[in-house]
């Protein structure tokens, strides 16, 4: 027997480096971030986001325009200027902040005193999800009956689209656009679309398909889509199970994502196809049904919305958990106030 004891423990020895040579690699300049809590008065739950002149507008259900300041204190004087009307949601599209008011079908725009003037020209009720010099991007969801991304070409006017369930955020990162979709239904799942050249996308020709979110199903050959995922310049891959991501962004040549899984909300980073664990930000996990994400400056901008019960009941119900995510530079601050409903 006292033969076998070196034998076992040279077995052991190799069993432990396989089990470390495995371990998927985590890119080197991968800084620590400083994560920041701050509670905020806000009114009821937060619908839409939009940023001007340093300074956070975030509509509300009561109709309400509230704006904090980058200390993420409420600015009573500009809220008076601003909120002479009541709107259902406030957004922003090429570098100008729209308010708009559904029961009349009436579009705003924002001047430079906070103040708002009804906007005469044409207007797309659709607001994008993303903008560069290049494209309008636009997205639609269905739920579990599918959805899509939009590219507008702002100089031809050609629209390209790709089956996209809920997409919720597109970035510029190494020459390739990053989508990423999140679905809330029976279990969370969340995933992600490297777009090489929107151009290499499906071209919509048709005016009704423009506007038809899972115009894919017309189809027959793109019916089942999940067959065509990584076609026309695409690669698709899936984050963690049973998780939801509330935004990504770029930092010293790395792609990160904040995660919601299991009991924690994560920071991980992209390699490759998949998604390796970085830091932990909270010890509980953020629920949420919806997120938008903007730029404000250098920083990004996540709101999340969480109805409690389904996806429509965040959009139905007011009074319903929301807050902030602002990422800018090393430091994420989470703005909150959960709301219980009456």
């Amino acid at each position: 027997m006292k033969h076998l004891a070196p034998i076992v423990l040279l077995i052991f020895s190799l069993y432990i480096s396989c089990i470390s040579n495995n371990k998927p690699p985590v890119p080197a300049n991968t800084p620590g971030f400083i994560i920041k809590e701050y509670p905020a008065s806000f009114d009821t739950t937060i619908g839409s986001i939009a940023w001007y002149k340093g300074y956070y507008l975030c509509g509300q259900d009561n109709g309400k325009i509230a704006i904090l300041d980058s200390n993420y204190r409420r600015c009573d004087s500009l809220e008076k200027r601003i909120n002479q009307l009541q709107m259902d949601e406030i957004f922003t599209c090429h570098d100008t902040v729209f308010a708009y008011l559904y029961k009349k079908n009436k579009a705003y725009i924002l001047n430079s005193d906070f103040g708002l003037k009804e906007y005469k020209g044409k207007f797309k009720t659709m607001s994008p999800i993303y903008e560069d010099s290049i494209w309008y991007v636009y997205a639609c969801c269905l739920g579990e009956w599918g959805g899509a991304v939009f590219f507008l070409n702002k100089e031809d006017n050609k629209t390209y689209s790709y089956p996209a369930t809920c997409a919720s955020q597109v970035l510029r990162f190494k020459n390739q656009y990053i989508m990423c979709s999140n679905l809330a239904h029976l279990s969370y799942n969340t995933n992600f679309l490297r777009i090489r050249q929107p151009a290499g996308l499906y071209e919509l020709t048709n005016n009704k398909q423009k506007s038809f979110c899972n115009w894919y199903t017309e189809i027959d050959s793109l019916r089942d889509y999940t067959k065509h995922r990584n076609d026309h310049g695409t690669t698709y891959y899936r984050g963690p199970r049973d998780a939801m991501t509330l935004l990504s962004f770029s930092k010293d040549d790395s792609l990160y994502s904040i995660i919601c899984k299991d009991s924690t909300t994560m920071l991980m980073v992209h390699n490759n196809d998949s998604l390796v664990a970085e830091q932990t930000i909270l010890s509980h996990r953020i629920p949420f049904h919806e997120a938008k994400v903007i730029q404000a400056g250098k920083r990004t901008v996540c709101l999340y919305i969480f109805g409690g019960l389904s996806p429509f009941e965040a959009h139905w119900e007011t009074g319903n958990n929301s807050g902030l995510v602002i990422v800018n530079g090393n430091r994420i601050d989470m703005v909150y106030k959960k709301q219980v409903s009456k």
